[in-house]
């Protein structure tokens, strides 16, 4: 059990799971609720965040502070969110 409590631990995996969210979240507003098809540009919205991230996280210029899982999470699914808001018709 330490191990997976470990996996999950890692901010690799905080940032994939936010993502599956975003993604998850993305897909079902654009087919259940809005009833809209969402181009391709908007839906790697959330995906070019967490590359951002992941290019952030390999560079040694950047404070680790502004780094955190969390911060990048909230990024994540407030522009999803913003995605999902500029297709409401």
């Amino acid at each position: 059990m330490s191990k997976i409590k470990a996996l999950l631990e890692s901010d690799e995996i905080k940032i994939a799971l936010g993502l599956g969210f975003c993604i998850i979240l993305l897909a079902f507003a654009a087919k259940r609720i809005l009833h809209v098809e969402i181009r391709y540009l908007y839906n790697a919205v959330p995906g070019l965040t967490a590359l951002l991230w992941e290019t952030l996280r390999q560079s040694k210029k950047v404070d680790p502070r502004y780094l955190r899982p969390l911060y990048w999470n909230a990024a994540m699914i407030i522009s999803t969110l913003v995605v999902i808001l500029l297709h409401v018709e």
